[in-house]
């Protein structure tokens, strides 16, 4: 019984239903069986641990970074503390220049080692001599005031 459709396949008289009830053995129902529970801990334990490292850098990471940040903030003070320390040094200096520049302190220093101030001052005029021919062994005008104040002044 077979008929032929119109587009030229050939199919037996019997419907699909009818081929499926017919043979009870093509009619199997599918084995069934419990699958197993998946591994989830086998590749959580590389991510843990890879986790678990860089946890670990960044912490150590962050403790060296706080320590550098703190000992540059105690070199900072130490300077600090260095500058004022030479300001006022600097500040303390030029106060004992200003004290031994004084005018007064310069005159009883010089009065108490026996310096006077000059009671009269007076001018006195030299007339230039003649200058002496240079002497071959001597060089021209840096000994000619030997000539005239001789050989010991």
């Amino acid at each position: 019984m077979s008929a032929a459709r119109a587009d030229g396949v050939v199919t037996s008289g019997r419907s699909s239903a009818q081929r499926r009830g017919a043979n009870p053995r093509a009619r199997r129902a599918p084995r069934l069986r419990v699958a197993p529970a998946p591994r989830r801990g086998r590749r959580r334990i590389p991510f843990l641990i890879l986790s678990a490292l860089l946890v670990s850098v960044l912490v150590v990471g962050v403790v060296s970074v706080q320590a550098f940040v703190a000992q540059t903030s105690f070199k900072i003070q130490d300077l600090a503390d260095r500058t004022q320390a030479l300001r006022q040094s600097y500040g303390d200096l030029r106060l004992e220049v200003a004290r031994l520049s004084a005018p007064g302190r310069i005159a009883r220093e010089a009065h108490g080692l026996g310096m006077r101030l000059p009671g009269d001052v007076q001018s006195v005029q030299v007339s230039e001599p003649a200058a002496p021919p240079p002497s071959p062994g001597r060089r021209g005008d840096s000994f000619a005031l030997k000539g005239l104040i001789g050989e010991h002044p």
